[in-house]
């Protein structure tokens, strides 16, 4: 499913040409050299330049599972394929195991199941 959600966006022009993470042949490497070449582009044009670097912990912990499944509809992507995802992100739920005692299980609101590639 990965790969043909990846092949769809790209084939559609969907993705944002500036995403570096979690695609082939783009690398944090590549961000650096992007971001390089503005700064000295505004220098060497006598422009003073700024930035602000956010690195964003446990992003995909954050993930609105609502904007993302309403993401993916404005995208085009519906029917059986849509069905998939949103039964794959609904009514999950979770619980902490310490020294052999489980606790309540709850159902998580927000952010995408460990271990998944998405």
């Amino acid at each position: 499913m990965c790969t043909r959600l990846y092949c769809y966006l790209s084939d559609h022009h969907i993705l944002y040409d500036y995403q570096f993470g979690f695609r082939k042949c783009y690398s944090t490497t590549l961000a650096l050299i992007d971001v390089l070449d503005r700064i000295y582009y505004q220098l060497d044009n006598s422009k003073k330049v700024l930035q602000i670097f956010l690195d964003l912990q446990k992003a995909f912990d954050s993930v609105d599972r609502k904007i993302l499944l309403a993401k993916l509809y404005n995208y085009g992507i519906r029917g059986i394929i849509y069905s998939w995802f949103k039964n794959y992100l609904t009514d999950r739920m979770q619980f902490v195991r310490v020294s052999g005692v489980n606790s309540q299980t709850s159902y998580i609101t927000c952010g995408v199941p460990q271990g998944s590639v998405l």
